[in-house]
């Protein structure tokens, strides 16, 4: 990841943040990709602290967005992020 004009040394720090940002917009509802499953919705039973693809995007830019979820999850769990997506 390259992060032109931020002007930061990354350490880490900077890459930390930043993929924290990415998983706070996907879970919170700033962008429309990962939505709460139904046990979420419905406060019962289990995976209620879960999401999952949103099934009404089905574009070609949706599914590329979805391709780039599924090569960061990963990376997430490797590098320890601070952070990470549950997807059920």
């Amino acid at each position: 990841m390259k992060l032109v004009g931020e002007g930061a040394d990354d350490a880490g720090g900077v890459f930390d943040d930043t993929i924290t940002e990415l998983c706070l917009e996907l879970t919170n509802g700033t962008v429309p990709f990962l939505i709460p499953t139904p046990n979420s919705t419905n406060d019962v039973g289990y995976n209620r602290d879960r999401f999952l693809l949103n099934p009404d995007l089905t574009g070609t830019d949706d599914l590329s967005a979805f391709k780039f979820i599924g090569e960061v999850q990963p990376n997430l769990n490797c590098n320890k992020a601070q952070q990470v997506l549950d997807i059920a």
